[in-house]
């Protein structure tokens, strides 16, 4: 099953593949398992960003999680998602008009008036009123009545 229609996957494939450096297709000795082409490969990793889920979910019989992981980093060493950044920012621009000399990103870190802070990591853990596991600890041991009172 796509993750993308096949109107927007086509024309995004072909400035990705426009992009990757060329590579060696078979082994000068013969030897070792073909390389698995760069369209299954991009694929799965659109899948991956699509879906949202890690990458031992998507593999299959076409494509391993390792070949995923291992040419996902080939490619962003080789600056191809860099590039493919800019000319997603330039297409963009053409379309809808992107002005970035007008835009001002504004944050705040601290808490609004009355508002509480939040803490990620609270001091010390909530209270459940849990037992804790295992066998229970042994009865106090009995003194005998009268004795020295």
């Amino acid at each position: 099953m796509p993750a993308l229609p096949s109107c927007i996957l086509e024309p995004l494939w072909d400035q990705v593949a426009a992009l990757l450096p060329p590579r060696q297709v078979y082994h000068p000795l013969g030897c070792h398992r073909p390389r698995i082409p760069d369209r299954i490969v991009f694929d799965k990793l659109i899948q991956v960003l699509v879906f949202g889920c890690g990458y031992r979910r998507i593999p299959d019989a076409t494509c391993s999680a390792t070949t995923l992981r291992r040419r996902r980093d080939e490619w962003s060493s080789a600056g191809v998602a860099e590039q493919l950044r800019l000319l997603v920012l330039a297409a963009y621009d053409r379309l809808f008009g992107l002005e970035l000399e007008q835009q001002a990103v504004d944050g705040g870190v601290l808490a609004g008036v009355g508002q509480r802070r939040h803490r990620l990591w609270p001091a010390r853990p909530p209270r459940l009123g849990l037992l804790p596991l295992g066998r229970p600890s042994p009865p106090p041991p009995m003194t005998p009545t009268g004795a020295g009172c």
